[in-house]
């Protein structure tokens, strides 16, 4: 059981309602009595009442809802607070049920159904108070809100039967009200021992506020809100986080609304002790800078306490010799991407080991106090607002390297604006009031912990898992660029914040078992450092003093949170010593500012060192350089990151991959999503690029990067602008990757036109090309044999040949049709068509019932013409199709049972006589008895590749249903449901007289493919699109052949799409062929006369149709870009 079904055991629902409604209506009564004595006592009023015209009958009102939360409120305000000092002792988690545990105690279980009954007093009270405001015993909006709010709560607390101590720990501030209501019910009576009640009651009334309201209430709403914020996991699950963070909300605005009130408590007892004290004015406390940072620094000094201790006790084994020591630098050991692992994730897993989510809690709850602290402190300040951005996009910089992901500053901030696109009302409220002193900067603080939480959180969870992480980015990369960096002025202070923050949050500096303030403030030094221009200017004045390079490169590493000093100090070791000197130390500095823990910015500082030195260093650490610029050129172009990277990266691949010395470091880079970013960059006008693409395409086996490369980078190439600087590279780079997609002989596997062999079977099977229907085309061709018997002149004598051919939409029913009439006059259906023998009257367009006249012309005596007597008085052999014949109107039938019966005839109404329709063939094709054709035993076997009667698995292209008993089943199913009325509705009522389906000869049900039919089908569309090229002189007579991997592509669009059957696959097939050929051409790829071998490109996440060009010995590399014309519609079969 859960929480409440385990509390509803000791206290039903409505046990819990019924107290509240008995509670209110004993107050009402109560209250209303009282009134009643007052008014019969009648008290002398006080001056002050009188001087505000309180009317007698208001006094009565007034004083009698004091008395009645006098005599509540001293039984509820005590015992509540006893209840929440008994919460806090017991040592529960923060506001939460003892029910939480398996076995909770029989004490405990007492001390829960008390403050139920608190609650349901307190509720009732509420609700009482609500009743009498609609009375007008009350006035004032904030009064209303007051107790609507109160009543909300009570209503969750009782619900939720979870947060105890939180709603014990509201309900003792009733025990101030009692004071309260002794002062506002003394002061309206006149008299000497009234006004001393008065006064004592303000005075014990303004110390129990503080006492209880202010700090009592606060400690259980801040304990209650640290577990909400920094420990969720102690929640139960199985809660509506809907009522809880409503409860939550209500009950955290209570305390806020209780420190509005004090302010109006603090200065009535102020002026009161003023007065008694008789001193016109005191001096006022006015909060400077200092001390506010303080008080701060204090607070967050007892939340980070409190964090060591819930950390600590999830590590009790872990001894203060065991913790990590500060390391200066990166070993070679621990450097990821100077190993060859840059940005590698240890596995595809979500989540990470116990010690590596700490360290993550320890960076979100750092950053979470810096963020607090800074936008609290600086919240009068103008530029403040870089600040938080930077803080926010540091964390989840240096969150995403605890799961091995690079990213720099542009991708960061994408990555947090985007994460906190959630607490976009709560920072227009920091904005809104952030000016006011004092209230403004703790607001401003707690808000900025809240997000900065709220965010770092959402990171980790989406970071921790790749897949979430590829999407978490690509949402991202969608999003508006960030304001901050829109902002020219702010634009370099987000990037120096940046670099302080994450150069620390990445360092060793942030454990789990440090001190969250002392990182903080630690931190925060470095930030103020470079806010000061002053400390700015000390720290350069070192720089400029420094005579020797151990004492530039000492700067560098012990100042490398701030970027100015560390680019003053690299630019002073290159211009003040030779080459020798400056490059002494240049692999610690490697190791240090060019590994993945480094950010982008630092990185951007250093690589012109690292290239100025690159000779000096040693093969290793080139290597390691190298690759992590590939993985910094690959995260770079992915998101659009920080345009100082990108650049240095590339100027670091370009050194690497120089020919002499730089071939060894080949051998890592044939990643497609490596050779990918370089072409984006490329894209973005990035010069370099293009000279390391032709390095790498150059000293990569020529099959390997022709798996890689596509079509699509031929035309991305096409379409790029002139580069500067690339002038003279891009034409040389277009050639390199046309060499590579053309290709000099048929790759092996791969499949042509001849290798099926259609025009062969073709000859023995008519019906051939008709996939999947074998049953239907043996009732058809052997037995009964209606086609063979129609052509021959033996079906049944003055009946027509009537079938009904039904199933799925694509299954092949028109294309059967085309064929019967082939087979039947031995002559091509393009043939028939034109002379008028064979005709496909779309029944759609016969809804209605005065279309009838266009189909069979007027009625007997009207001269006039109609479409099937014109077919059947000049082809009375004609076959005739009524496609889709349940969506003509139902008369149709009747209609149609003199041409369908024996002897039928068609009346002409032009020459007045009836024609015989003996020896015309009509073929009616419907979608009826889908469902049923879809779901039947024979059509799930042929999907799973079973056999009928004994349901094992059979080899691919085995027959599920050889001797077609499965199917006879299925006609006699479908019959059935044709006869069955109420199985059919009005749309689908033609069938739904029984003359009409007497006069059908057949029912062929049309079954759905099976996988191996649908290869089959894709290979006879991929033959018939080839015909049609090699014929065409605007694709360059081509042919075509494909890879098996090319028939699966487009098998699979038919699972997407199973009731459009194949006519949804060739479709797609005709366009995404043709298109792609008519690119290739255009590209100048292939040559007339040539083979276009198709297949799936590699480089692309998705599948994706691609080609290489194979070229015929003895044809000429002539290209056919010129004369490309529109091909018509291959002769393939047909779409169904």
């Amino acid at each position: 059981m859960n929480v409440s079904e385990q509390f509803r055991a000791h206290r039903s629902e409505r046990t819990t309602v019924y107290a509240v409604v008995c509670w209110a209506a004993v107050f009402c009564v109560y209250a209303l009595c009282v009134k009643a004595a007052i008014a019969k006592l009648s008290p002398p009023m006080s001056e002050a009442a009188k001087s505000k015209g309180t009317l007698r009958d208001q006094l009565s009102k007034d004083i009698a809802a004091c008395i009645v939360a006098i005599t509540t409120h001293t039984f509820l305000g005590p015992m509540a607070l006893y209840l929440s000092i008994s919460y806090n002792a017991a040592g529960y988690p923060a506001s939460l049920s003892p029910f939480l545990l398996e076995q909770p105690r029989p004490a405990d279980v007492t001390r829960e159904l008390w403050c139920c009954r608190v609650g349901e007093m307190f509720t009732g009270n509420i609700l009482y108070q609500l009743i009498f405001w609609l009375l007008r015993w009350e006035t004032g909006i904030e009064m209303l809100l007051h107790h609507i709010g109160f009543f909300v709560a009570g209503y969750l607390i009782l619900d939720l039967t979870c947060f105890g101590k939180l709603a014990s720990g509201a309900m003792s501030m009733e025990v101030s009200s009692v004071f309260l209501s002794v002062h506002l019910m003394t002061r309206q009576i006149d008299g000497k021992r009234c006004a001393l009640v008065s006064d004592l009651a303000a005075a014990v009334f303004a110390l129990t506020f503080l006492g209880i309201r202010i700090f009592w209430y606060g400690f259980v709403v801040a304990e209650f809100n640290y577990t909400w914020f920094f420990e969720p996991e102690k929640f139960p699950p199985n809660i509506s986080m809907v009522k809880a963070s409503a409860a939550h909300l209500i009950f955290t605005l209570g305390w806020v609304l209780q420190l509005y009130w004090s302010k109006l408590v603090v200065s009535k007892v102020w002026r009161a002790a003023r007065a008694m004290m008789g001193k016109e004015r005191l001096m006022v406390f006015r909060p400077r800078k200092g001390a506010f940072r303080a008080l701060v620094f204090l607070a967050l000094a007892v939340l980070s306490a409190a964090d060591e201790v819930a950390e600590n006790a999830t590590q009790p084994d872990r001894r203060p010799s065991d913790r990590t020591e500060p390391q200066q630098g990166l070993q070679p050991e621990s450097a990821a991407g100077l190993d060859g692992q840059v940005g590698s994730v240890p596995s595809e897993t979500c989540g990470e080991n116990g010690v590596a989510r700490s360290q993550i809690s320890a960076i979100r709850h750092t950053a979470a106090v810096i963020a607090g602290f800074a936008d609290g402190a600086m919240a009068q300040l103008p530029g403040a607002s870089a600040v938080v951005p930077a803080i926010q996009a540091a964390m989840i910089f240096a969150i995403a390297l605890q799961y091995g992901c690079y990213l720099d500053l542009g991708t960061a901030l994408a990555v947090s604006t985007f994460l906190g696109s959630e607490y976009v009302k709560m920072s227009l409220v920091s904005h809104a009031i952030g000016w006011i002193p004092v209230a403004g900067n703790l607001i401003k603080t707690a808000l900025s912990v809240v997000m900065t939480e709220g965010i770092g959180t959402a990171a980790e969870k989406m970071l921790s898992c790749p897949a979430m992480r590829e999407d978490l980015l690509d949402k991202a990369a969608r999003e508006e660029p960030s304001e901050t960096l829109a902002e020219e002025g702010q634009a370099s202070q987000v990037r120096e914040y940046f670099h302080v923050i994450s150069e620390f949050l990445s360092s060793s500096e942030v454990t789990p078992w440090s001190s969250t303030t002392a990182a903080a403030r630690e931190v925060w030094h470095r930030v103020e450092s470079i806010f000061r221009k002053e400390d700015q200017v000390k720290l350069l004045a070192k720089v400029h003093e420094a005579r020797n390079p151990e004492d530039l490169v000492a700067l560098a590493h012990k100042y490398s949170w701030n970027l100015q000093v560390l680019e003053a100090s690299l630019l002073a070791l290159r211009d003040r010593f030779p080459h020798e000197l400056a490059c002494t130390d240049v692999d610690s500095l490697a190791r240090r500012f060019w590994s993945s823990q480094a950010d982008g910015e630092v990185k951007a500082v250093s690589a012109p060192h690292l290239l100025h030195c690159w000779s000096r260093l040693p093969l290793p650490r080139r290597r390691a350089a190298a690759l992590l610029a590939a993985e910094l050129v690959a995260e770079a172009t992915r998101m659009g990151g920080h345009a100082a990277v990108l650049p240095r990266a590339l100027d670091v691949l370009k050194e690497g991959t120089r020919p002499q010395g730089g071939a060894e470091l080949l051998e890592d880079f044939g990643l497609p999503t490596f050779l990918e970013a370089l072409l984006k960059a490329l894209v973005r006008g990035e010069a370099s690029a293009c000279v390391v693409l032709r390095r790498l395409l150059g000293g990569l086996p020529a099959q390997k990067s022709s798996q890689w490369l596509a079509l699509r980078h031929l035309q991305q190439l096409d379409l790029m602008d002139n580069v500067a600087g690339a002038e003279s590279c891009l034409p040389s780079l277009h050639a390199d990757i046309k060499k590579l997609l053309t290709a000099d002989a048929l790759p092996e596997g791969t499949e042509t036109p001849q290798t099926i062999a259609l025009a062969a079977t073709s000859k023995v099977d008519p019906f051939a090309a008709l996939v999947g229907q074998q049953c239907a085309v043996k009732r058809l061709m052997q037995s009964p044999g209606y086609v063979r018997l129609r052509k021959k002149g033996i079906q049944r004598p003055g009946v027509p040949l009537v079938l009904l051919m039904t199933g799925p939409s694509g299954t092949g029913k028109t294309m059967a049709a085309r064929t019967m009439a082939e087979v039947i006059h031995g002559r091509p259906i393009q043939e028939l068509e034109a002379s008028g023998r064979f005709r496909l009257f779309p029944m759609n367009q016969f809804r209605m019932l005065e279309d009838q006249k266009t189909f069979f012309g007027p009625p007997r005596g009207i001269q006039g013409s109609g479409d099937l007597p014109d077919l059947v008085r000049q082809h009375p052999d004609a076959v005739i199709v009524l496609d889709e014949i349940e969506k003509a109107h139902s008369d149709f039938a009747r209609a149609l049972l003199t041409v369908f019966g024996e002897y039928g005839t068609v009346y002409d109404p032009r020459t007045g006589r009836d024609y015989p329709a003996a020896n015309a063939t009509f073929i009616l094709t419907s979608n009826l008895a889908k469902e049923l054709i879809l779901k039947h035993p024979v059509s799930v076997a042929k999907g799973q590749g079973r056999a009928v009667e004994t349901w094992q698995k059979l080899p691919s292209g085995a027959d599920s249903d050889p001797d077609c008993a499965g199917y006879a089943k299925l006609r006699d199913a479908v019959d059935a449901e044709l006869s069955h009325p109420p199985a059919i509705d009005r749309e689908h009522s033609f069938f739904r007289e029984s003359e009409i389906r007497g006069r059908l000869t057949d029912v062929l049900p049309f079954l759905p493919f099976s996988p191996h039919e649908v290869e089959q089908a894709v290979r006879g569309f991929l033959a018939s699109e080839s015909k049609a090229f090699s014929q065409h002189p605007g694709f360059a007579n081509v042919e075509l052949a494909w890879s098996p991997e090319v028939v699966r592509y487009f098998a699979n669009l038919y699972i997407k799409k199973p009731d459009e059957g194949l006519r949804a696959v060739n479709k797609e097939l005709q366009a995404q062929v043709r298109d792609l050929l008519e690119r290739s051409i255009e590209a100048g790829l292939v040559a007339r006369g040539a083979i276009a071998a198709l297949r799936l490109d590699e480089g692309s996440k998705e599948p994706r149709l691609d080609l290489r060009a194979v070229l015929r010995e003895a044809e000429p590399a002539e290209t056919a870009a010129a004369g490309l014309q529109a091909i018509p519609a291959a002769a393939a079969p047909e779409e169904e």
